[in-house]
């Protein structure tokens, strides 16, 4: 996830990031969810999420960051030129 800008006053800090149009991992595989995309989770989804998750821990730990606390709540959805992005974000554990 991009962040974009960040504002401070006396009391908060802000931050200003990218969108993710389509919530997060965890309310994607939910009952309920499934009608955004008119079916369930096919196994090539699951695969090409798996990738884009592999991809964006490996880009990590190539910068000496480790997360510590993936899971479905931290990856983000964005849906982009008709395909869903993940997008990892929460690096509060990170070192």
């Amino acid at each position: 996830i991009k962040l974009y800008n960040v504002h401070e006053d006396y009391l908060n800090m802000y931050f200003m990031f990218e969108f993710a149009n389509f919530g997060d991992l965890m309310d994607f595989s939910k009952e309920s969810t499934f009608k955004k995309i008119k079916g369930i989770i096919k196994p090539e989804q699951t695969i090409d999420f798996s990738r884009q998750v592999s991809e964006a821990v490996v880009f990590c730990h190539s910068h000496d960051i480790v997360h510590l606390d993936i899971k479905q709540e931290n990856i983000l959805l964005h849906k982009q030129d008709n395909k869903l992005v993940c997008k990892l974000c929460d690096f509060g554990w990170a070192m």
